[in-house]
């Protein structure tokens, strides 16, 4: 089927016009300088014509599709002749074939109206199933297991994009080119400037072990306090409530080994009778090798929020990938 384009009252906008207001002179558009005296008789119109000629090889055909007469479509043919120096479609027997020079035309043209259709449109529309933007999440790692759930449905709901995932570093939040990015934090850390911050979640403080790991049989503060520990340090947070709570009420506990990585202090775990505790959003067993229990004390859990740079508040792919992300941190 083919798609009607539908520039609503701008059907008499110039190509020209509308590299105009993107950029001033010649700031280069992605992957070209523009010479805009190249463009400046170039009629919008002219293109549309052309994008329906390429598809359907008719000029009373295209005459139909588009609600013009086959004359003044014929008349456009000429003026697209002459623009671009080339017949453009030619006579086989029958039919008319495109030029080598139109078909690639044909490409670059559906991705410049593709383009100008979105920036003309009152609203932003998004379709995951059709987009092939970058949607970037950057979160404390020992909130990873969230993942596996996340990319299972990014798979399922947008097959041509692309997810990056990284751990939180304090890098900038921003929209490059046509990307969204979210991150994960606390709610107690500072609110970064020119973004929006939402609730997202709670996360507790719970210990994880090797599942086959003696303290699960007598799960009490005594027995945590006696076992050896991997000490986890969140780069997330300012303030370790947990060491925080240990150190009022004067309880010591056995630190082997310490480790700025969930993955690793997981790793180091599987195998040792090492206890890990950290902050998790999930009460479900990581994995058949590794479980987790609340820790025996009376810890305050951790609020947590999702941030994005404020131009993202509208933008549709942004409140899609939200709901993606939303609907992947688990319920307590």
């Amino acid at each position: 089927m083919t798609r009607h384009h539908n520039f609503k009252s701008n059907r008499n906008i110039s190509i020209n016009s509308y590299f105009m207001i993107h950029s001033y002179k010649n700031v280069s558009l992605p992957g070209a300088l523009v010479d805009y005296r190249t463009l400046r008789n170039i009629d919008l119109n002219l293109l549309i014509v052309l994008d329906v000629l390429l598809q359907e090889r008719s000029v009373s055909l295209t005459a139909k599709k588009i609600g013009r007469t086959p004359s003044a479509v014929s008349h456009a043919l000429s003026r697209l002749r002459d623009t671009f120096d080339d017949k453009i479609l030619v006579r086989v027997g029958t039919t008319m074939e495109p030029t080598p020079r139109a078909l690639k035309l044909q490409s670059d043209l559906k991705r410049l109206l593709s383009s100008l259709r979105r920036f003309m449109d009152d609203t932003d529309h998004f379709a995951p199933q059709d987009s092939t933007r970058t949607f970037a999440l950057e979160l404390p790692d020992n909130l990873s297991p969230m993942l596996s759930g996340l990319l299972m449905r990014f798979e399922h709901e947008a097959p041509n994009a692309s997810l990056q995932i990284t751990k939180r570093g304090g890098t900038p939040i921003v929209d490059q080119g046509r990307g969204v990015k979210i991150r994960i934090l606390p709610q107690s850390s500072a609110n970064p400037i020119g973004h929006t911050v939402s609730e997202l979640g709670t996360c507790n403080w719970r210990t994880f072990a090797r599942a086959d790991h003696p303290i699960f049989e007598s799960w009490s503060a005594l027995e945590w306090l006696n076992c050896s520990h991997v000490l986890y340090l969140d780069p997330a947070l300012e303030t370790d409530g947990l060491e925080v709570y240990l150190s009022r009420e004067q309880l010591k506990r056995s630190v082997k080994a310490s480790v700025d990585s969930f993955a690793m202090g997981i790793s180091m775990i599987e195998h040792s009778d090492c206890l890990l505790t950290c902050l998790s959003a999930s009460d479900l067993p990581l994995s058949t090798s590794i479980h987790s229990a609340p820790v025996p004390f009376d810890v305050a859990s951790v609020e947590y929020v999702l941030a994005w740079s404020e131009t993202l508040d509208q933008d549709s792919a942004k409140i899609w990938f939200e709901g993606l992300v939303r609907s992947s941190f688990p319920s307590q």
